[in-house]
């Protein structure tokens, strides 16, 4: 074919081929994929889909007239409401009849026939239909069931292996549907389905996958049909659908579920052709054969999942767990034992717990001895029903099947077994409530009986949505029942406000420990606080707890330098440790919370191997593990107090020494007080330093030097340490612990001294500073050079450079009346900068009525006239910009009042800024000469006009103006005078005549650079030469005679 394909480019000729397969993209021949790849590009390959064929069949093989299209329409539109697509699909059954549509949908997914294949069978099947009468009692539709009888048939097939197996397992269906099917009435339905199943087998890549057909895609698939069904009288569809469901479950029975499955997950049915022994029938017939012993067993693997028994703590014995029941009035667990089993076998559980819970074997239930013990709870399952039993006894016999079987059975008994037991479950879950009975103390009675007038719901802690489960419901009605018992046991055991139980006791704890030695308390630690009475308000103290006094008695009991072991708190009962078992019964972990709160407290210093704490090390008892803490070695008194070195602490902070003589005595208010006052001189200690790193500024120098700052950083930063180091003490029970003596306390008071010294420095540069600020901005705005200033500006640096000497000098700035005599010096100089600036600011601004001539200036004629000329390119228009600019720069005085400066060299509200502004003119004088500039102006831009109208060059031009314009602008030559108003008329005259000439700006510079630009003296006719040069370069390229300088 690759040569071929090659050939075909450079000739005329074109190769076709049919291949039963694409051979192309089948991963059968990966092998020889680079071979094929090589073909493929030779080639375009063109597929025939599905409904080509579907297109064949009808326009070619089935072929109809529009009148036997009408009449089969017709036949079939009574059939159609027994199927769920027919009426839908009527066009696609009309075309193709009598072969059902889905015969080619199933026929394609066969991969082992090729696809012609199906024309030439459809063509078989159709000739032998030619001969038979269409039958009216059921839809006569060809389905894809019949061609299982021509591929079974077909001895080429039965060399393929896969096929080989189905068409051997169908032989065997079919001959035991023929020879002992009990309905008979069904059996052709019967046939059919074991042929359309067989062929559906074939449809998938594996021929072992549990996928197959619905009762309801074989009744649609198949048109399945059974006279009689339409007298039924429901749904058509749904009836026959019952019918179809029917026929199976008879398949089923009929072959002992040998080769026939279903699948519940999906609901369809399929050959299975690894069952070949029916496991249903078997189990079934094992549980008959089950006794007592293997019921019971099988009943206690149902309680062992439905108690979730996994999730409780495991034991060396078989039927033997750890439980945990929770003392509802307490709102803590309790553990225990729950049996699968007899109070007769109690010996097995070790250590003795505080109470067992028996499930009675409920098959040949052996003799009890009962001794009525108020800690044991027994469940007898008496009241179960046919359905429950059934599955038990199922669940046993799979169970005892899987025990002893291999391979595929192994795994069904064991798909089997989890079902059962899933019943088993359901069951029990459904009728906990009627199904036990409990009996407690020689007293039996049905299980819910033990709850009346009892908040079940309530007590399990359920919401309103929530559904009790079989464990807690246990669970809750034991609590119930042991309630007395466990008060009993622990008469004086805290009622706690959470929940707690063994799983999360020892965080509860390790948290608690956490919130004691210093950290952020939560809602759970509150609640074990406040259960184990350790909480005065918010204020964590033993004093109130009998559970803490209880330590702290059994310490005072022993003498001066005697210790309490660990022994004796912790009193050991059946391998359990609890504090004070007759009553109290607490956990070592709450023995853990209590000796944390002793020694916060001072009470006692606590010993484990290796280590000691008191109250000054509760960080450390914080990061130590509750199981260590709870496993201490011994506790021990606390030393005596440290008195005096208390005393000269209070006293170094200005506090009462007697303050400390009540803290000796446990009374501790007055440690906030001290604590405050620690936390106040570490703040201020902490702002100074960070100030001193800046030398204290001032008035663009420093106060102190980098020596002296350094020095003051060395002493003060040796007392915040000390300070800081205070701050752990804010504890009775630390302070107890109180480590520095009188002498090294008071050896740091010259470095409170020291900070009081530079405090008050501070203060002082402080108040300074608002008027050194002040001047400082005052001296930026003010001109230099201004004989106004001069004398003011010498005064403030003589004055600055004096005080910045005297603050750094700690004799002067100490010195009587050395803040007062500042304070003037520069109120002093603030109050001439005021005045200086006033004056000032009187001469650069305007008066109201000079303002008025201002606003009269800016809208005489004179501008206007001047503005309508301005576009006669000879005229310097530039001039006119500079006369408005000028005059818009004069500003008028505002409201500025004494008051103002005071607060702002600048205030907000003036503009003026002395150092910015022209100082030289007074601005009243501005004024003046912008008015005479204006007339100026005007005459020397008549002038102008006037020179160049009589110049012989324009006079021509003047010829060539209208009469009206001529007119005008000869009444301005004789007249010498502006016309008032200037109209645009006049100025385009003007423009007309003018406009031959050719203006060449120069400034006064450029003039300047041209006749001195060498810098040395020149004589006169130096000079005419430099202009007469300049001039010539400057109009080059120009007629002179039309040439006009103007000036910028």
């Amino acid at each position: 074919m690759r040569e071929i394909g090659e050939s075909c480019k450079s000739l005329r000729f074109r190769y076709i081929a049919g291949i039963q397969e694409a051979i192309f993209d089948s991963h059968r021949f990966q092998f020889v994929s680079d071979r094929l790849r090589r073909v493929k590009d030779r080639f375009e390959q063109v597929f025939i889909a599905r409904n080509d064929i579907k297109y064949v069949v009808s326009e070619r093989l089935l072929k109809k007239t529009t009148d036997q299209q009408a009449n089969i329409r017709d036949y079939l539109t009574p059939f159609a409401k027994f199927y769920g697509n027919m009426n839908e699909r009527l066009d696609e059954f009309v075309n193709l009849f009598p072969v059902h549509p889905d015969y080619i949908d199933t026929f394609e997914q066969v991969s082992a026939v090729e696809k012609r294949q199906i024309l030439k069978s459809l063509s078989i099947s159709m000739n032998k239909l030619m001969k038979q009468t269409i039958p009216v009692e059921y839809p006569g539709l060809v389905a894809y069931d019949s061609y299982w009888k021509e591929l079974s048939s077909d001895a080429g097939y039965r060399t393929l292996p896969d096929i080989r197996e189905v068409i051997d397992v169908s032989n065997v269906l079919h001959e035991r549907i023929s020879r002992s099917f009990t309905r008979p009435a069904y059996q052709d339905m019967a046939l059919r389905i074991i042929d359309a199943l067989s062929l559906h087998r074939l449809t998938v890549n594996d021929i072992h996958a549990p996928m197959g057909a619905t009762a309801k895609e074989l009744r649609d698939t198949l048109c399945l049909y059974q006279p009689g069904i339409e007298e039924l009288g429901g749904d058509p569809a749904d009836d026959l659908m019952s019918q179809v469901e029917t026929v199976l479950r008879e398949i089923h029975k009929t072959v002992s579920g040998q080769f026939i499955s279903h699948n519940k997950d999906n609901n369809q049915f399929f050959i299975d052709l690894k069952k070949t022994d029916d496991f249903d029938a078997i189990i079934e017939q094992k549980a008959q054969t089950l006794g007592s012993e293997v019921l019971n067993r099988a009943y206690h693997k149902a309680l062992y999942n439905i108690l979730e028994c996994s999730d409780l703590p495991d034991t060396d014995y078989r039927n033997l767990w750890g439980d945990e029941i929770i003392w509802a009035e307490r709102n803590s667990g309790r553990m225990g034992w729950l049996f699968f089993g007899t109070p007769n076998e109690r010996s097995t559980a070790y250590p003795p717990r505080d109470f067992y819970l028996y499930f009675i074997q409920p098959f040949d239930t052996p003799k009890i001895k009962d001794a009525k013990l108020a800690d044991e709870l027994q469940f007898f399952l008496t009241n179960f029903d046919a359905i429950f039993q059934t599955a038990l006894e199922n669940y046993a016999a799979a169970i005892d099947l899987f025990g002893t079987s291999s391979g595929h059975a192994k795994d069904t008994y064991k798909a089997k077994a989890n079902g059962f037991q899933r019943d088993m479950n359901k069951w029990l879950q459904e009728n906990m409530s009627k199904a036990f009975d409990v009996a407690y103390q020689g007293k039996k009675k049905p299980m819910m009986n033990w709850v009346k007038g009892q908040a079940l719901r309530d007590r399990a802690g359920l919401g309103a949505n929530e559904r009790i489960n079989f464990r807690d419901m246990i669970n809750t009605i034991s609590g119930i029942c042991l309630a007395p018992h466990f008060e009993q046991l622990a008469p004086d055991y805290p009622q706690f406000s959470v929940l707690v139980t063994h799983r999360n006791r020892e965080q509860y704890a390790k948290d608690a420990i956490r919130v004691i030695s210093g950290g952020n308390s939560t809602k759970q630690v509150i609640a074990v606080l406040d259960a184990l009475k350790l909480l005065d308000g918010s204020r964590i103290t033993p004093a109130n707890s009998p559970y803490a006094q209880y330590i702290v008695s059994k310490l005072k009991q022993k003498a001066q330098g005697q210790v309490v072991n660990h022994t004796e708190l912790l009193e050991e009962v059946h391998g359990v440790e609890y504090l004070s078992p007759n009553n109290y019964r607490l956990e070592p972990e709450w023995l853990a919370v209590l000796l944390a709160t002793l020694v916060y407290s001072g009470d006692i210093v606590l010993a484990i191997p290796g280590f000691k704490f008191d109250a000054s090390k509760l960080s450390d008892l914080a990061a130590t593990s509750v199981d260590d803490i709870a496993a201490f070695k011994h506790i021990e008194q606390p030393k005596d107090w440290n008195l005096p070195g208390l005393q000269a602490l209070f006293e170094l902070l200005d506090l009462a020494p007697g303050l400390a003589v009540e803290i000796s005595q446990n009374r501790d208010g007055s440690i906030s007080l001290l604590q405050d006052r620690i936390a106040e001189n570490v703040k201020n200690l902490v702002t100074t330093l960070h100030g001193l790193r800046e030398q204290m500024p001032f008035w663009g120098g420093y106060v102190l030097t980098e020596a002296e700052a350094e020095q003051y950083k060395q002493q003060l930063t040796e007392t915040k340490n000390f300070l800081e180091s205070l701050q752990a003490y804010n504890s009775t029970g630390k302070l107890k612990n109180f480590r520095y003596s009188a002498e090294e306390v008071r050896a740091h008071k010259p470095g409170l001294d020291q900070l009081t010294e530079i405090e008050s420095l501070k203060q002082v540069v402080t108040e300074l500073n608002s008027l050194a600020n002040y001047l400082s901005k005052a001296e930026a705005v003010l001109p230099h050079m201004h004989k106004e200033v001069e004398g003011w500006q010498g005064r403030l640096k003589a004055i600055r450079a004096d005080l910045i000497e005297a603050l750094g000098n700690a004799k002067q700035r100490n010195k009587s009346g050395f803040q007062s005599k500042s304070i003037n010096q520069l109120a002093d100089l603030k109050n001439e900068y005021i005045r200086i600036y006033s004056g000032l600011y009187a001469q650069a601004r305007l008066t109201i009525s000079e303002d008025k001539r201002k606003a009269a200036l800016l809208y005489d004629v004179r501008i206007d006239q001047l503005q309508a000329l301005s576009t006669i390119d000879i005229l310097p228009s530039n001039q006119l910009n500079k006369f408005r600019n000028a005059l818009a720069s004069l500003r008028t005085a505002g409201s500025l009042s004494e008051k103002d400066l005071l607060a702002d060299p600048v205030p907000g509200n003036s503009d003026f800024q002395p150092n910015h502004e022209d100082l030289t003119v007074p601005a009243s004088q501005r004024l003046e000469q912008l008015e005479n500039k204006l007339e100026k102006l005007v005459i020397d831009w008549q002038r102008t006009l006037l020179e160049n109208l009589e110049d012989p060059v324009t006079h021509d031009s003047l010829n060539l103006l209208s009469s009206d314009e001529r007119s005008q602008v000869d009444t301005f030559i004789d007249g010498k005078s502006l016309p008032q108003p200037v109209e645009e008329g006049f100025v385009k005259a003007l423009r007309q005549v003018l406009q031959g000439l050719v203006p060449v700006e120069l400034s006064g510079e450029q003039i300047q650079q041209a006749l001195f630009g060498q810098g040395s003296a020149a004589t006169v006719e130096q000079l005419k030469a430099r202009l007469d040069k300049f001039l010539a370069e400057q109009c080059r390229g120009q007629d002179v005679s039309k040439v006009r300088i103007v000036l910028k």
